[in-house]
């Protein structure tokens, strides 16, 4: 149940985090999408890491 709740609010988080460095200024925008990188690893991981435990 956790993880749909999760996989629900996961691509909203997405998407106010791209519109807020659509809006935000050139030189946060590097500083902004190194943190999406690093939620994509967290995920890619976190999913990996589910998919071997299974």
């Amino acid at each position: 149940m956790a993880m749909q709740e999760i996989r629900r609010r996961k691509p909203m988080i997405w998407v106010e985090a791209w519109l807020i460095a659509f809006l935000a200024p050139k030189e946060k925008k590097v500083y902004i999408l190194f943190l999406f990188f690093l939620e994509f690893l967290e995920t890619l991981l976190h999913t990996f890491k589910t998919t071997l435990l299974l």
